[in-house]
């Protein structure tokens, strides 16, 4: 949310016409920020599915796209429209070897010195931000930056807005594969009736949303040859082990005394308050093992 709304307000104060700055998000995006986003800085959101290569597709929607995931990983990305924007307001600038477009800040403006100073910074970011990857130093570099131009300390930021208080829960399942989910994994498909519950549930708190999600990979999956290769799967450095692979997971049995790995999805809360949001994942969670197969005892703090 940092760099977005800084962004946005940059084009805003350089006057830029026709340069739309917009948000990706995934569903593990805390409901606080979105609605952050869009209600009071006043910026587009999308979602899509969870995986840098979804968001990093979804953002070149945009002529200028954000994305970070809830883990940290992400970039800013400007298109060619943006940048060639961008430099035409700086009047577009002159090109010395071996460095970037040097502004020539003092032809082409319009207005006043703030919508120079607008126009500056954002084609500092242009330089700053690693487009093609979203390291961690570029991404460091780029908050340090804009809290200093905020003339911001990161309590400062930490203010801006508070996350609803979420919980991830692990349900093991006979078979995830039954798991369906549409609306970048936050609606469930299958298993049929599942979800109208999992909104019931949700509905009850203030605040709430929840939703189930897992992650498919086969054992006949392509990505998994070069592991084989190199012999990192169990089955060919530990001969001994039977191994059955579902869909990413592993059930191993030995005698050397293996914990078995089972298949199971993740359930997803978030609520106004820590004792709702752990009220509806237990919730949710029960739901999933009652009604989708769950395996094993059911555990006692599911609802």
């Amino acid at each position: 949310g940092l760099a977005a709304v800084f962004i946005a307000d940059l084009v805003r104060a350089a006057q830029i016409p026709n340069v739309n700055v917009g948000v990706v998000q995934t569903a593990y995006a805390n409901g606080r920020s979105t609605k952050y986003m869009k209600e009071v800085a006043k910026v587009p959101v999308i979602f899509t599915e969870t995986g840098v290569k979804h968001l990093h597709h979804a953002a070149e929607s945009y002529d200028i796209g954000v994305y970070f995931e809830a883990n940290g990983h992400g970039t800013v990305l400007f298109s060619e429209r943006a940048l060639k924007a961008i430099r035409s307001a700086t009047g577009y600038g002159r090109r010395f070897p071996g460095y970037f477009f040097l502004p020539v800040v003092e032809q082409g403006f319009r207005s006043d010195d703030s919508q120079k100073v607008a126009v500056r910074q954002l084609l500092a970011l242009t330089n700053l931000i690693n487009q093609a990857v979203g390291d961690a130093l570029s991404d460091m570099l780029l908050v340090e930056t804009i809290l200093t131009c905020r003339r911001w300390t990161p309590a400062d930021w930490d203010r801006v807005y508070t996350d609803y208080p979420s919980r991830l829960v692990k349900v093991l399942v006979e078979d995830r594969t039954k798991f369906k989910v549409t609306d970048a994994d936050r609606v469930l498909v299958e298993p049929k009736g599942l979800q109208e519950k999992i909104t019931e549930a949700a509905r009850s708190v203030a605040d709430g949303r929840s939703f189930v999600r897992c992650v498919q990979t086969s054992r006949d999956d392509p990505r998994l040859e070069k592991f084989r290769r190199l012999n990192f799967l169990p089955e060919r450095r530990f001969p001994a082990l039977q191994v059955q692979r579902k869909f990413g997971t592993r059930e191993l049995t030995s005698p050397i005394g293996f914990t078995p790995l089972l298949d199971c999805v993740r359930v997803y809360a978030e609520a106004a308050t820590r004792e709702e949001c752990d009220k509806l994942a237990y919730k949710v969670a029960g739901l999933v093992f009652d009604l989708a197969g769950g395996k094993g005892s059911r555990p006692k703090e599911f609802l």
